[in-house]
């Protein structure tokens, strides 16, 4: 049939049409540009991408059809989508560069929504206590050169996870480390031990006494009597013994409790106002279980004097300068899964915030502190912390903490693409736009804030879903939510005050708010707490509930929309511009662990599905039909980088093992073949629903953290941060692994090569 096209008019921020005639060609109502007036003789700068497949995630119906396959960009700016023959001049111009496609696939560049950039730095100082991925996902952030693969996957019995492993994580960072002052790692996780009665008997006495379990089945005998600080793999736990107690000051002497043997002076965690994590206490003694991150604060405090970190320094392990050298190679492989642009999901001091500010504007210049002679140019933008500290201001207030950095430039409530005072450097490098906020605490570290308790007979004992409810509490008391009756120009909801309170001035404030909230319960509480906020006072900045990852229990699932999205609709209804965001690892990493910490299925089939709350984990499919946006993110170093993974992860195929559902393994059975169904709501994907996945990962994204005026899609005047894949994502097959599996070839930042892996296979 014959089509209008749409002239795009060059480096112009919006789009621009100009009917004229043009080459027939059956499509949608894509539109194509006939004129060769593109490229500009005496512009240099000016880059042709062309005989490939451009998704630009701004036209679905073209980019499902694959009509367009050219691209013209100038500096960092694009110029023209459209088909080869329209760029026939740009071919024949010695001065435009020229990117073969070859075939493959271009996308705007992927947008990581929520991870932890400084503490991944931070970790690679201590013992990698991971436990191995899924076979087809297998990756250590942390290489060690010349060490092989750890994880055995052609036998089902080999030690993945578990307190064996974890004692040999720990024997091989001691021969590194011999001299340390103390015995450090990061991502033991008890959730991962495996549903079989042994597995979570062995986690129970984890987490029952730490203290016990370390001395005498995980220190290694050349470090007897070494104070030790584990964390676990979701961040939101801690496991010490009881020298670390002593060497921290908090005790005299071991054993040790509230009432015996506490030095003087020391405050127990959950006796401060506001009351932000626990060291967990059976029959008047400590036990080694800290939960939630301040409860870990007297522990960290001393190993930084100990490891003489300095009072600048962002980093609990490193010094600034360490943290710099060690930053590259992270960097290096964020870039190589084609992440153009990372979201820091919440700077805690200032010194983190100016840590990632000149992880920015330093790279490539003269006199940085970085290795930066390889490593990619990305994209920074960081959230800052509702309790977040200045180290030279002990007793100032977050708010006025952030109001500061506004003033110096650093933060920014509305300019999200600000312009940096070193002409040289890209625009748009840097920015901190946000505040984070936690409700609640970890779904597989027992503190996330449900409706119903945990199941008392996986890892977690049925009595703990309360306790990340305090964690940015305002008060100790549990949080309580606004009644769903309450009705726009009631009264707004004040309860206990807790998450509404913590929000309040930074929603007055006119700031953008993404909030930590895993449990169906606090979906709700921040959900109704901010229809009730935006009644007081409009705030029509993006809202995210990070992670949001168990939606509810209805009881008859094949009908009900559990209450969590309820709560999401109507926050919306009531002027909220609200979305979510999925942490997939949650799905393909510990689906099957959720089983057990959940709703009790320990040893049988996680496809039953009485009272089951699986089919709403990460419940996107949902949220889709009822008009709720959703990004996909790693939360690293919860779990890796990799965008294309998140896909993978969240996609619904027919037959995993005869059944449909998204592919999760239970451990330690983790070989590709040992996939199991992890039930769920939805159809199978085909490719719409793959385009879907795909927005997650650029363009819903780059909308939640108003970025999407520059990034998140092709389009004419938008910033060339782009992705070449060696395959389409919308051409994968039907298998576990097709996407996972697909190659990322190279990055670009601002229209110049951020990464290059090399050919594709």
């Amino acid at each position: 049939m014959q089509i209008n096209c749409m002239h795009y008019a060059a480096m112009t921020a919006i789009l621009t049409a100009t009917l004229s005639a043009c080459t027939t060609k059956t499509t949608s109502n894509a539109s194509y540009v006939t004129s060769n007036n593109f490229c500009a003789s005496s512009q240099p700068g000016q880059t042709l991408f062309y005989n490939g497949t451009i998704l630009t995630m701004a036209d679905s119906t073209a980019d499902m059809l694959g009509n367009y396959s050219a691209m013209l960009v100038n500096g960092e700016q694009i110029v023209s989508v459209g088909v080869d023959s329209m760029f026939a001049e740009c071919k024949s111009n010695h001065n435009v560069k020229k990117v073969n496609l070859k075939g493959k696939a271009l996308m705007p560049g992927f947008i990581e929504p929520h991870m932890h950039l400084t503490q991944m730095v931070d970790y690679s100082a201590i013992a990698d206590l991971s436990p191995c991925l899924p076979e087809l996902y297998y990756y250590r952030l942390y290489d060690q050169e010349g060490v092989p693969s750890l994880c055995d996957y052609g036998n089902s019995t080999s030690t993945v996870t578990g307190l064996a492993w974890t004692k040999s994580r720990l024997q091989d960072w001691l021969d590194q480390n011999p001299l340390s002052p103390w015995v450090i790692g990061n991502g033991i996780d008890p959730a991962r031990f495996g549903n079989t009665s042994d597995a979570l008997k062995s986690a129970a006495a984890l987490r029952n006494n730490p203290a016990q379990i370390i001395d005498e089945e995980l220190l290694p005998r050349k470090a007897d009597g070494k104070p030790v600080f584990l964390l676990d793999q979701s961040g939101h736990v801690g496991y010490v013994n009881g020298a670390a107690f002593v060497a921290a000051g908090i005790c005299s002497k071991w054993p040790c409790g509230p009432k015996i043997n506490l030095n003087p002076g020391v405050t127990l965690p959950q006796d401060k106002t506001p009351a932000l994590g626990t060291w967990q206490v059976h029959e008047g003694l400590f036990t080694g279980l800290l939960l939630e991150e301040p409860a870990y604060s007297n522990f960290l405090v001393k190993i930084g004097k100990d490891l003489k970190t300095g009072k600048d320094s962002p980093f609990f392990f490193l010094t600034l300068d360490d943290g710099f050298k060690a930053t590259a190679p992270i960097v290096k492989k964020i870039a190589a899964s084609g992440v153009t642009t990372v979201i820091n999901g919440g700077g805690f001091s200032v010194s983190e915030i100016m840590y990632l500010h000149d992880l920015a504007y330093q790279n490539g210049n003269a006199d940085s502190l970085l290795d930066t002679s390889d490593m990619p140019a990305l994209r920074y933008r960081t959230l800052m912390a509702s309790t977040i500290q200045d180290q030279s201001r002990a007793d100032q207030s977050p708010v006025k903490t952030v109001t500061q950095l506004e003033q110096q430039g650093i933060a920014s409530r509305t300019n999200t693409w600000p312009t940096p005072n070193n002409e040289s450097m890209p625009t748009g490098i840097f920015a901190a736009n946000g505040i984070k906020v936690w409700a609640d605490g970890s779904t597989q570290g027992c503190s996330g804030f449900l409706a119903e308790n945990y199941a008392t007979d996986g890892v977690c004992d049925g009595k703990e879903g309360y306790l990340g409810s305090n964690y940015s509490n305002s008060t100790s008391k549990p949080l309580k939510r606004p009644e769903q009756s309450l009705k726009p120009g009631d009264e707004p909801f004040q309860g206990d005050g807790s998450l509404y309170q913590t929000m309040l001035p930074f929603w007055h404030d006119g700031w953008m708010l993404q909030v930590h909230a895993n449990g169906d319960d606090s979906m709700i509480s921040t959900a109704n707490s901010m229809a009730y906020l935006q009644q007081q006072q409009a705030n029509t900045n993006p809202m995210v509930l990070i992670h949001a990852t168990v939606a509810g229990n209805p009881s008859t699932p094949e009908k009900a929309t559990p209450a969590a999205l309820n709560a999401v609709g109507l926050a919306k209804l009531r002027g909220v511009n609200l979305s979510t965001s999925h942490l997939t690892g949650h799905v393909a990493y510990w689906g099957g662990a959720f089983s057990s910490i959940l709703d009790g299925h320990a040893t049988i089939d996680i496809n039953k599905q009485d009272h089951s709350r699986l089919p709403y984990l990460d419940a996107y499919t949902l949220e889709q039909a009822m008009g709720i946006d959703f990004s996909l993110h790693s939360d690293a170093p919860i779990a890796p980088v990799n965008p294309l993974w998140y896909v993978e992860h969240m996609r619904i195929l027919n037959n995993i093992n005869g059944k449909k559902g998204r592919a999760t393994w239970i451990y330690p059975d983790l070989d590709t073949k040992q996939a199991t169904a992890l039930p769920t709501e939805g159809a199978a994907s085909g490719p719409a629903e793959i385009y879907q996945l795909l927005k997650a990962i650029t363009l819903t994204p780059a909308q939640q953290n108003r970025l999407d005026d520059h990034i998140g899609s092709i389009k004419p005047g938008k910033t060339a941060d782009l992705v070449i894949l060696c395959k389409n994502p919308l051409e994968a097959g039907k298998d576990i692994g097709d996407i996972a599996s697909i190659g990322v070839h190279s990055s670009y930042v601002g229209g110049k090569p951020a990464h290059h892996e090399g050919t594709c296979l």
